[in-house]
């Protein structure tokens, strides 16, 4: 849940500073395109070179518990590590920067963006609900450790190539 409330609030201001910065000019708007275009850009190929054993894969750790604790902790504090961990990322706010400047520029309705942004957090509730479900079973393991090289492969290529029609779209924009 803090996770979920800290992309929430990334999706929020996603779309409000999306039209803040197109309301003060074409150019702040397309260099925003350009700069979330290369970031897209760059997490796409790094997936990518990750796969291909061009940089170093990490193994997710489960860190131990602090001497002296039960290592479960209270609601509020795993929400607030959560909501920290979140927050303090700053890809997924140029994520978020970089979707919503090509996808929901100027000309969409605020409602539109409202339903969009609506959209994007129940998409990531229910993704984060499911795999806080699906982790803790064993064949849901077992089936993701010999699907995952394929699903960061695909999920790379999309990034890669959203950065890449985010760029064109600018450029494009630019040149009318």
């Amino acid at each position: 849940l803090g996770i979920l409330s800290g992309v929430s609030l990334q999706i929020t201001l996603g779309i409000t500073g999306i039209s803040l910065i197109f309301t003060r000019g074409e150019l702040a708007g397309g260099i925003v395109g350009l700069a979330g275009g290369a970031w897209l850009i760059y997490l796409g190929l790094r997936g990518l070179a990750g796969i291909f054993g061009r940089s170093p894969r990490r193994e997710m750790q489960v860190p131990e518990p602090s001497p002296g604790t039960t290592g479960n902790p209270t609601f509020a504090d795993a929400w607030l590590q959560g909501l920290l961990v979140n927050l303090l990322n700053p890809k997924a706010l140029l994520f978020f920067l970089s979707i919503f400047s090509i996808m929901l520029g100027p000309e969409v309705p605020l409602e539109v963006r409202i339903a969009c942004g609506l959209t994007m957090i129940v998409v990531q509730a229910a993704a984060f609900t499911l795999v806080a479900l699906a982790a803790d079973q064993t064949r849901f393991k077992s089936r993701w450790t010999r699907l995952q090289t394929w699903l960061e492969a695909g999920i790379s290529c999309i990034l890669t190539g959203l950065g890449i029609w985010i760029w064109i779209s600018t450029w494009l924009s630019w040149m009318d």
